[in-house]
């Protein structure tokens, strides 16, 4: 067996589980309301990804804001999809060529925004903590749509 191999074989790395959150920063206790200003689709969203995130325990309040942008993000990536999947992938334009949806711009932006909140909350495979365990934890896993 070749050094690399070896040496691929015996690096095992984990990520380390955040702490706690504490401190000036309160833990979520679950029951959180989502924004006034949400839609919605969102606030289905944030009312599904709450109590998950609460009980992993390592999110604060002072982390809402930026929950509520995650969410309002997968909402209009939903839509623009529904749309899209009604529409079409592709339009004509005014030259009588076939072109790609502008609406699919919207969707890599969206998609974009996703994953890097994502990545920051530990929703994504690679970025979620890893318990002491090494079993699932229960973070709601968004990566699977992308």
């Amino acid at each position: 067996m070749s050094k690399i191999v070896q040496l691929r074989k015996s690096a095992k790395t984990t990520i380390p589980k955040r702490p706690a959150a504490t401190g000036r920063h309160k833990p979520l206790s679950g029951d959180e309301t989502a924004p006034k200003y949400m839609t919605p689709a969102a606030k289905a969203i944030w009312s599904e990804m709450l109590p998950d995130l609460a009980e992993r325990g390592d999110c604060s309040k002072s982390d809402l804001k930026v929950l509520s942008v995650l969410c309002d993000s997968l909402a209009s990536y939903e839509s623009v999809r529904q749309q899209l999947a009604t529409e079409g992938e592709t339009i004509t334009n005014t030259q009588g060529n076939r072109v790609s949806h502008p609406l699919r711009y919207a969707l890599t932006g969206e998609r974009q925004i996703i994953i890097g909140l994502a990545v920051q909350f530990g929703m994504t495979p690679k970025s979620r903590p890893a318990s002491d365990e090494d079993e699932p934890t229960a973070s709601p896993n968004i990566s699977a749509d992308f």
